[in-house]
């Protein structure tokens, strides 16, 4: 969704881009709160390799989760955006499920997104969506209490146990004099 100050912001050289190639990339406009709508956005997602995911208000993005529970390929511009919160529920290898192109290089001129992307092989692009829909998906969605289903940790068991882990890891650097309050 546009923002004010488009010509400063990395929204702004992200929509030029994209409405300069219309054959390599989809701009989804927000007309009628088309954008509000969970079944338009999720259409895109669905149907798109590679979604795009600048910072907004702040750089953390719910849309990056909703791409990915689409088995979109997310393109961050702030490694805030999703690298550095969210350890328990995203490898540490963000390779493996993301491209990462700086800001400063868009909003510079240095880079052009649609080119990247687009030198990105039908190879890796499978292989990073079969590691999104495989491995980071189940940990993204709250399965159904008393649902029968496969066992897989859902992303309620993987917060609930990294926030043990931190409890655990508090204890004992408190036990080992290394915390002071």
């Amino acid at each position: 969704m546009p923002r004010p100050n488009m010509t400063k912001s990395i929204r702004g050289h992200l929509i030029q881009q994209c409405l300069d190639s219309p054959q390599d990339c989809f701009f989804l406009r927000c007309h009628k709160k088309l954008c509000f709508r969970p079944d338009s956005t999720m259409n895109v997602f669905l149907h798109s390799h590679f979604c795009m995911q600048p910072p907004g208000d702040s750089p953390t993005r719910r849309s990056v989760f909703d791409s990915l529970i689409g088995g979109c390929i997310p393109v961050l511009f702030d490694p805030y955006s999703a690298y550095y919160q969210y350890p328990w529920h995203l490898p540490e290898d963000s390779k493996s499920f993301s491209v990462y192109i700086p800001s400063q290089d868009v909003m510079s001129g240095r880079a052009n997104v649609i080119q990247i992307l687009k030198t990105i092989s039908a190879e890796e692009r499978a292989s990073m969506r079969a590691r999104i829909i495989h491995d980071i998906l189940p940990g993204l969605v709250y399965s159904k209490p008393g649902a029968k289903h496969p066992s897989f940790r859902d992303a309620f068991d993987i917060s609930i146990e990294g926030l043990l882990q931190r409890v655990a890891n508090f204890r004992a650097e408190k036990a080992a004099g290394g915390f002071k309050q």
